[in-house]
């Protein structure tokens, strides 16, 4: 049993919102690999599994999902995963703020209509500090979001940027999460943006 990796990391994200990270488990071995059960830490988790059979060298994904509601500042969860080969774990980290450390200004929610799923949702960002700051996709909730482009993109001082989202048409939840890295120099910060869907009508 082996995963995508370990232990992910949502930065600074605001409180009160649901977020999902899609890990990845793979059979390295020559015999079938069984999830026989998925135990989350906190009843403020779940983590849905593709398919509890795996082949040998196939994969299957894990929905880590975290309601973050009564929760604030820097918090650690994992999931621990039982199968017929032992018992291991993931996780996420993420510190839940309304008010980010963070020299941009962008923004806190994405609202998406689901009568408007054809046409691109926009992340606007702007660059408060006197030097250039670059931006860069780090995952995407692909349970909603299909594509966030461009994928990465510097910022020069004072100016403001857009991000490109585009939502899937067909989606088994109503919120999904983008998360992203920002650089300048030596300095990086990692934030993440819940992607809120309202229904029209």
């Amino acid at each position: 049993m082996e995963f995508s990796e370990k232990l992910f990391d949502f930065g600074c994200a605001p409180l009160t919102f649901i977020y999902s990270h899609r890990f990845y488990v793979k059979n390295k071995g020559r015999e079938k690999l069984i999830i026989k059960k998925v135990r989350p830490d906190c009843g403020c988790s779940t983590a849905p599994v593709e398919k509890s059979v795996i082949p040998p060298g196939d994969s299957a994904a894990i929905d880590f999902i975290f309601d973050s509601f009564g929760f604030e500042g820097k918090v650690k969860k994992k999931v621990y995963i039982h199968s017929n080969t032992g018992i291991d774990w993931i996780g996420i980290e993420i510190n839940l703020t309304d008010k980010p450390e963070i020299p941009l200004k962008f923004d806190k929610v994405i609202i998406a209509k689901t009568s408007k799923v054809k046409k691109d949702t926009l992340l606007n960002i702007k660059n408060l500090t006197e030097k250039r700051i670059r931006i860069k996709v780090i995952a995407i909730d692909k349970s909603v979001v299909k594509k966030v482009y461009p994928c990465s993109l510097e910022i020069l001082p004072g100016k403001r940027k857009k991000l490109s989202i585009k939502i899937k048409g067909k989606k088994k939840r109503n919120y999904g999460c983008i998360t992203l890295e920002a650089e300048q120099e030596k300095k990086k910060w990692r934030f993440t943006v819940p992607v809120a869907l309202i229904k029209e009508g």
